[in-house]
C-alpha cells in the first residue's frame, strides 16, 4: 500500500494544488495565507494498526495544526468521511472496507488551537470491540477537517486509519524436553469435570521438529500412561500417531506407512471417543485417519493416577519416562466432554469460544512468558511445568516461546 509523504505548503490565494514530497515553507514567510491541517497528515496520509488477537480496544489521538501561529483562537471541526474510502482505494490500488460504526468512537469532533500556538488540543479515537473485528480484511476510517475559522490545507486535511486483524495464533510454546501437567488434576479434582466422561474429544495443534524421544522412539502428545494416551511412535514407527489405550481396548492403529506424518509442519490432531458406542476416530488436519470400535469401559477419568506410579497421570509432553518427550511446538489444546464432528473440528482448528458447550479445558499457549499455561474455560485446569518424577529424568527444561502466524485465510 502506497503512502504519500505530504509536507505542508501555505496556500497562495487559497488556490494551489498540493503534491506529496514538496519542501516545507519556512515559518518566517508570513506573506502567505495561514492554513490549518491535520498534524499527522503533514508527512504521511495513513497509519496502519495491526490488531492483535488479544486486543479489545486501541486508542489513538488526532489534532489540528497551523503553519504559523495567529493572534486569535482557531476552531477546527473534524468528521468521519466514509465517502473517501473509494477514493483511497482507487488512488492506492487497495481493497479496504469502511470501518463499521460499532468499532470506533471519537471523544468529540471540535477542537481549538490557542492564540499564539500552532497545535490544537487532541481528540481521542477509541477503536473498540476489536475482538469482534472480522479477520482477513483491511478496514479504513477516514477523518477529515470539516470546518475551520481559517483556511484549510487540502493536501493534508484528511488522515486514514487502517485496521487489520492478524492471524488467530501469533505465539506458541516450544516444549522440547519439557512436560506439563495440571497440579490439581487428581482423583480429588472432581471440580475440573474431567472425570466420569462418557464422551471425549482431545485436540491440539503441534509441529514436530524431530520424531521420537530418546527412549523407544516414542514422543508423547498427551494423556495418561497405561490408561489412555496419545503419542507418536512405538516399535519403530515414531512418525505415526498411536493411541495407547490399555484400559480401552489396547494400542491402535497398527503400523501403516500411509499414516506417517511430516515434521516441520503444523498438524491438527484430534481424537474422539464415544464410550457408549465405543467408536474411536482419529483425525489429522480435519481428515479421518483411522476409525475403530474398541474397549468396553462405560466412562473415562482423566483425573486419575493409574496404578501406584505418580508419573501415570495426565501429562502433555511426557509419559512413563521423562525421555519420552515431544520435540516441537504446541498450541490450541482442548479437552471436551462431547464427540466433536468432523465439520466442527475443521472449522475451529485455530480458536474456539472459551464458553463453548462441553469444553472442559482450553490451553491456547499464548502467554509468551512464564511457566503457567492458563485454562481459558475458567475451570481452573491451568498447566504448570511438570516436576521430574519418572525414570530417565534429566531434562525439565522450561518451555520457550516462538512467534507464529496461523489461521489467517
Amino acid at each position: 500500500m502506497k503512502q504519500y509523504s505530504i509536507i505542508y505548503l501555505i496556500i497562495i490565494a487559497s488556490a494551489l494544488t498540493f503534491l506529496s514530497g514538496c519542501s516545507r515553507v519556512d515559518e518566517t514567510e508570513s506573506n502567505f495565507d495561514n492554513v490549518a491541517y491535520i498534524e499527522k497528515a503533514k508527512n504521511v496520509q495513513s497509519e496502519f494498526i495491526g490488531v492483535r488477537n488479544k486486543d479489545v480496544q486501541v486508542e489513538k489521538t488526532i489534532q489540528a495544526a497551523l503553519a504559523l501561529p495567529t493572534d486569535k483562537e482557531i476552531r477546527v471541526t473534524f468528521k468521519v468521511d466514509k465517502s473517501l474510502v473509494e477514493t483511497y482505494n482507487v488512488t492506492n490500488l487497495a481493497e479496504c472496507e469502511a470501518l463499521p460504526d460499532e468499532f470506533y468512537e471519537l471523544s468529540g469532533t471540535e477542537t481549538f488551537i490557542p492564540a499564539g500556538e500552532v497545535r490544537s488540543t487532541e481528540i481521542q479515537i477509541q477503536f473498540k470491540n476489536l475482538s469482534n473485528l472480522p479477520r482477513s480484511k483491511t478496514f479504513i476510517l477516514p477523518i477529515s477537517i470539516d470546518n475551520a475559522n481559517i483556511g484549510i490545507l487540502n493536501g493534508a486535511k484528511t488522515f486514514y486509519y487502517l485496521l487489520r486483524k492478524g492471524a488467530p495464533i501469533t505465539i506458541a510454546a516450544n516444549i522440547d524436553k519439557s512436560a506439563l501437567y495440571v497440579p490439581t488434576m487428581t482423583t480429588t479434582g472432581v471440580a475440573s469435570g474431567l472425570n466420569n466422561l462418557t464422551k471425549v474429544t482431545l485436540e491440539t495443534l503441534v509441529r514436530a521438529q524431530l520424531w521420537g524421544g530418546s527412549e523407544a522412539g516414542i514422543s508423547t502428545l498427551m494423556g495418561i500412561e497405561s490408561y489412555f494416551l496419545i503419542r507418536f511412535g512405538d516399535s519403530n514407527y515414531e512418525d505415526q500417531i498411536q493411541v495407547a489405550a490399555a484400559s480401552f481396548g489396547g494400542n491402535w492403529p497398527a503400523k501403516d506407512a500411509a499414516k506417517r506424518l511430516p515434521k516441520g509442519e503444523w498438524l491438527h490432531i484430534a481424537l474422539t471417543y464415544d464410550l457408549g458406542t465405543h467408536e474411536m476416530i482419529l483425525y489429522v488436519n480435519g481428515k479421518v485417519q483411522a476409525k475403530t470400535i474398541q474397549g468396553t469401559a462405560a466412562t473415562m477419568d482423566l483425573t486419575r493416577i493409574s496404578g501406584t506410579n505418580p508419573t501415570n497421570r495426565f501429562f502433555i509432553g511426557k509419559s512413563w519416562s521423562d525421555n519420552r518427550y515431544f520435540h516441537g511446538e504446541i498450541c490450541e489444546t482442548r479437552i471436551w466432554n462431547v464427540v466433536r464432528t468432523q465439520e466442527e473440528l475443521n472449522t475451529s482448528k485455530y480458536e474456539v469460544n472459551p464458553t463453548s458447550g462441553g469444553l472442559l479445558a482450553y490451553w491456547k499457549f499464548d502467554e509468551g512468558e512464564g511457566t503457567v499455561i492458563h485454562d481459558y474455560t475458567g475451570n481452573g485446569n491451568d498447566l504448570s511445568l511438570a516436576p521430574l518424577e519418572g525414570s530417565g529424568g534429566g531434562f525439565s527444561n522450561p518451555f520457550s516461546w516462538v512467534a507464529v502466524e496461523l489461521g489467517e485465510e
